[in-house]
């Protein structure tokens, strides 16, 4: 049987449990069982060709292992099962041999690689005939690169003088640019070059009194912190008229204090307690304080009495 191919068919005959007589009828169900997994009722149809001999089409999924077990199962007759190695499907099978066609092949390609030689191994020779398109018979692309650039260059490209210059490039620039002969000595000079490894301070004296006099009050600015002059203000005279900002005020108002209120409620409060109607339960205890006019509860506490003494409790706020 071909791996993984539909179309394909096997059998099997059936013969009866009591007298072993051929099995016509009845239904015949093929289970299939592939590379040693899990027994399946097949899917492929089943079909009674004549005399016992029952045959099963399987699908092409049911091909598909390298083993395959077809158990055909019907309650009239012994069960059957057939066994069968499967193979891959060869485009050369109408071939006598496969090898005949493989012989054919390798020896085309026997062809083509006989035309390739090694002078070097590992590195096929070659011979170059077209570079980009371009013909290059009868012209050897090595023997172009062993010949001067000064002959592959137009001479408005590659004067001698450019020549001389670029032979330059193998020394120290100071071997071929002395100030004395390369630089102008009116604006440049073999001493100011020497300047150029001493420090600026003891060449470039100060101008007048004015460095001075910056260093003098430059002196006298200390920083802490970087970028950030100390300062002490003693005095901020004429300045009349100022008040706090509106954005101070309520800061002021809203900063919270150790009691986790705001400076605004412990006022608000302190004048609720002086002013607000506070009504005290002869009876339980209670204390109640109540709104300006009396509309609502706004805190509530006790007082208690001992020994002629009597105590209010703390205020529970609302």
């Amino acid at each position: 049987m071909k791996k993984n191919v539909a179309g394909q068919v096997i059998g099997a005959h059936l013969i009866s449990k009591t007298d072993g007589s051929d099995v016509t009828t009845g239904t015949t169900t093929v289970y299939v069982t592939g590379d040693n997994g899990t027994q399946a009722s097949g899917s492929g149809t089943v079909t009674h060709k004549g005399n016992g001999f029952w045959t099963y089409a399987p699908t092409q999924a049911e091909t598909n292992y390298n083993h395959v077990a077809f158990t055909f199962v019907n309650s009239a007759a012994v069960s059957v099962t057939v066994q069968v190695y499967t193979n891959y499907p060869q485009s050369g099978d109408s071939y006598p041999t496969i090898n005949t066609n493989l012989d054919a092949r390798v020896s085309d390609v026997k062809a083509k690689t006989d035309q390739l030689t090694f002078t070097v191994t590992n590195k096929v020779d070659a011979n170059v005939t077209h570079v980009a398109g371009t013909s290059q018979t009868a012209r050897d692309l090595g023997a172009q690169l062993d010949v001067a650039v000064s002959s592959r260059a137009s001479a408005t490209d590659y004067t001698s003088a450019r020549a001389a210059k670029l032979d330059n490039l193998d020394a120290t620039i100071s071997s071929r640019a002395s100030a004395s002969t390369a630089l102008s000595n009116t604006v440049w000079t073999d001493t100011k070059a020497g300047y150029i490894d001493v420090a600026i301070s003891s060449r470039a004296p100060e101008s007048g009194g004015n460095i001075a006099a910056i260093k003098a009050k430059t002196d006298q600015l200390s920083f802490t912190v970087a970028n950030r002059v100390d300062a002490n203000a003693l005095q901020v005279g004429d300045k009349t008229g100022y008040s706090l900002s509106s954005s101070g005020i309520d800061a002021i108002w809203d900063a919270t204090g150790s009691l986790g209120l705001s400076f605004e409620t412990l006022m608000q409060r302190a004048y609720e307690m002086i002013n607000n109607k506070m009504t005290v339960n002869e009876s339980t205890g209670a204390v109640t304080l109540l709104s300006l006019g009396g509309g609502s509860t706004i805190a509530t506490g006790s007082v208690t009495s001992s020994s002629g003494t009597t105590t209010r409790n703390e205020l529970s706020w609302v």
